[in-house]
């Protein structure tokens, strides 16, 4: 899962999972750095074979989401049919399709991000229904770990690294005020304003699609800028 960065700066925001530190001619990074090929390939080269349907995990839980119809539709050129369309929002991106299922190194999961991205800024929300519960063959369905890392390449770098003592508690924070699908949430403290931990930073208005974002220490705002509140250490009981 997730995007290649590059930049040690940025901040670790609520869909930080965890971070993977490959060479950046490892095949896991050039595949998810090419994202505008990904894209040209996934239109034109699919063979239709339902793979990345077959073994995604939120289809085999009874989500409404088929990766191989997205592709379909797409290749096509024509309308979309909405129910199709909107199934991108349930996509996890957790990159069995393009990883692992397609053997044309294909990635379903650029189309989701895509229409993940259109269908958000629109706030066009549908509700789903999981009636059918989980698939027959979900147990058969599912990665094997070692064999995913085996695919990837990624066995020789996966070594122990245990966790040793206590991170230093940091003097100053980055907080995106946009940190999930949707819209960015509506700044609500101002440059000097005194913040406690859980202080609401960000408020989503009310129907639309995102999530409020609050301080994670006590401090003082000492910028806001570019959609991120700055706070350092100090004030309150800190």
């Amino acid at each position: 899962m997730g995007e290649v960065v590059d930049d040690l700066s940025q901040p670790v925001t609520k869909t930080t999972k965890g971070l993977i530190v490959l060479p950046g001619d490892h095949v896991v990074v050039t595949r998810l750095a090419a994202e505008h090929a990904q894209l040209r390939w996934a239109y034109s080269v699919c063979c239709q074979c339902t793979m990345c349907t077959d073994l995604c995990p939120r289809r085999l839980l009874g989500h409404p989401l088929w990766p191989h119809r997205l592709m379909r539709a797409l290749a096509a050129g024509g309308p979309m049919d909405a129910e199709v369309a909107a199934g991108a929002l349930l996509c996890s991106e957790c990159g069995v399709c393009d990883h692992y299922a397609c053997f044309m190194g294909l990635s379903p999961r650029r189309v989701n991000q895509r229409l993940k991205a259109e269908l958000g800024s629109k706030q066009d929300v549908r509700q789903f229904s999981m009636s059918e519960g989980a698939r027959p063959g979900f147990a058969d369905g599912q990665v094997p770990a070692q064999r995913l890392m085996a695919h990837l390449k990624l066995i020789r770098w996966n070594q122990p690294a245990p966790f040793r003592g206590t991170l230093p508690a940091g003097a100053r924070v980055t907080i995106p005020l946009k940190q999930h699908v949707g819209l960015a949430a509506s700044c609500q403290v101002e440059v000097g304003e005194v913040v406690e931990p859980g202080t609401l930073l960000g408020r989503m208005a009310q129907g639309s699609l995102g999530a409020s974002v609050h301080s994670s220490i006590a401090g003082t705002v000492t910028a806001i800028a570019d959609g991120k509140v700055v706070i350092e250490r100090g004030g309150g009981d800190a």
